[in-house]
């Protein structure tokens, strides 16, 4: 029986006790299953995968940007993103990370300096209408909002 998930505990939960044996995921809750000695193996389809990228950004019309232009100077420190890549189980943006990560092969792992590895690795989008201008008709954002809505009840 399928399941919907709509927090990473839930989806691990669900695989812990295999009610769910196959689907997606992301790194984090592969990570928690594996230090949970789960039987977990994650693999990138030969076809490719969806992924995104975390951001931090700024009001342009901040008071005060000071405090979170340092914040933005720490976190894509070597030192920082070493900590945050390991704790979440993503790639650094910072590849002058890697050598600072406790696990030595880490970004290796996680594909981080190869760049051919991710030719198929295509980054989220909200939905348009006119499909992100390639032509034709797609379902805008609200569309897919009104549809899980719909599926969820």
């Amino acid at each position: 029986m399928g399941e919907w998930w709509a927090d990473y505990a839930k989806q691990v939960q669900s695989y812990a006790n295999k009610d769910v044996v196959i689907g997606t995921t992301w790194p984090y809750m592969e990570n928690i299953l594996k230090a949970d000695k789960k039987p977990v193996n994650a693999i990138k389809p030969k076809e490719g995968t969806t992924g995104w990228s975390d951001t931090w950004m700024i009001y342009s019309k901040a008071a005060h940007p000071n405090c979170m232009y340092m914040w933005m100077n720490y976190i894509e420190s070597p030192q920082a993103q070493a900590k945050v890549a390991e704790s979440f189980g993503e790639a650094p943006a910072n590849l002058k990370a890697c050598p600072l990560t406790t696990n030595k092969d880490f970004c290796t792992q996680l594909h981080a300096a190869d760049e051919s590895w991710w030719k198929n690795v295509y980054y989220w989008t909200t939905p348009t209408a006119d499909c992100g201008g390639k032509g034709g008709t797609c379902k805008t954002q609200q569309d897919w909002v009104n549809a899980w809505t719909e599926i969820r009840g």
